[in-house]
């Protein structure tokens, strides 16, 4: 009898522990997401629930995130390092501010087209996420989804277009760590290259009159070495 119940003890110790880790679990899965959402401003939760009093229960929130536009090359270098990139993975993390939603994506480092700066932890919002390769670079961008309310926010900004795969882009990347960063002038700092080298330039971007010059890869390669970039 004594063996039987010491056994029944045990057992019961081990089911109440497997249960109280459960609820942890579940408690801090709940706490995590309703700190995400009470990050949001309070005009988004508010968004929210129009579109859910009206049994919509997905909807888009356009963004004016701020950006650095570049009056010149040489202005955007001293504070971005310009990669020649290609996209690697998609949406690998999501970052949430009170202003807005932030996507890490992954990019592979074709060439790094001037000198790498030292990171600054100030140039993203939040850790970037692990797992970033040698030569790999994670970039922060303006927009992606979160649950608010129930409902599904996807916040978007004008200038950000989701990367393709095989497709090459120059970014004028802020460093925040070693491998992640993100855009600071806005679509003055992204351009996507297209197969036969052209540069894609936003209208009304303000992008550096160089790069608007060169209008191809080549010539802005050639421009940067004859400015000792």
């Amino acid at each position: 009898m004594l063996e039987t119940k010491g056994l029944s003890m045990r057992h019961w110790s081990h089911l109440r522990r497997a249960v109280l880790q459960v609820c942890f679990v579940a408690l801090v899965a709940i706490g995590f997401a309703s700190i995400h959402a009470s990050q949001l401003h309070s005009v988004y939760v508010d968004r929210a629930k129009e579109f859910k009093s009206k049994g919509v229960m997905e909807g888009t929130v356009r963004l004016r995130a701020p950006y650095d536009p570049a009056d010149t090359l040489a202005e955007q270098l001293e504070s971005t390092t310009l990669f020649l990139l290609t996209l690697a993975r998609l949406d690998v993390a999501t970052t949430i501010t009170e202003e807005s939603v932030y996507t890490w994506h992954v990019f592979r480092v074709t060439e790094a087209l001037s000198p790498r700066l030292p990171h600054n932890r100030v140039s993203c919002y939040r850790e970037p996420p692990p797992g970033v390769g040698q030569n790999e670079v994670a970039i922060q961008f303006p927009g992606g989804s979160t649950v608010v309310e129930g409902v599904t926010l996807t916040f978007f900004e004008d200038w950000v277009k989701r990367p393709v795969m095989g497709r090459q882009y120059l970014g004028f990347v802020a460093l925040c760590a070693p491998n992640a960063g993100a855009i600071r002038h806005g679509p003055a700092g992204w351009l996507p290259v297209e197969a036969d080298g052209t540069l894609t330039v936003s209208p009304g971007s303000r992008t550096a009159p160089e790069v608007v010059t060169a209008r191809t890869l080549g010539r802005l390669t050639d421009v940067l070495k004859k400015s000792g970039k």
